[in-house]
């Protein structure tokens, strides 16, 4: 692919759940792995229909098709975080772009 069809660099972050130092846990993100891929503003339609499956959509990212993206795991692109919202989809169904929900996490979780 053209480096000009994916220009954002972004990096999928993973929970790593860690013992306190009581009974519980604490969840925390580390950087798992970067690439490129194309930050877009969805539609006002997208966004009404993600919100009648119960599911907040503020960017739709656009990559290499790959099934290493989770729901769940999380996107950081520039000073935002973002939480992969639904199952990423295979845009067209021919395994060349993935296309994946993202919801803004506030004050970067």
């Amino acid at each position: 692919m053209l480096q000009g069809e994916f220009p954002h660099n972004v990096t999928a972050m993973v929970s790593i759940k860690q013992k306190d130092r009581g009974a519980g846990h604490s969840l925390s993100w580390a950087d798992s792995f970067h690439f490129s891929g194309l930050m877009d503003t969805p539609t006002s339609r997208e966004v009404f229909n993600a919100h009648q499956r119960n599911i907040l959509l503020d960017r739709n990212l656009f990559c290499e098709f790959r099934t290493d993206i989770k729901k769940g795991m999380r996107i950081s692109h520039g000073d935002d975080i973002y939480e992969v919202a639904a199952v990423p989809k295979d845009q067209g169904g021919q395994g060349e772009i993935l296309k994946i929900a993202l919801k803004l996490v506030p004050d970067g979780g």
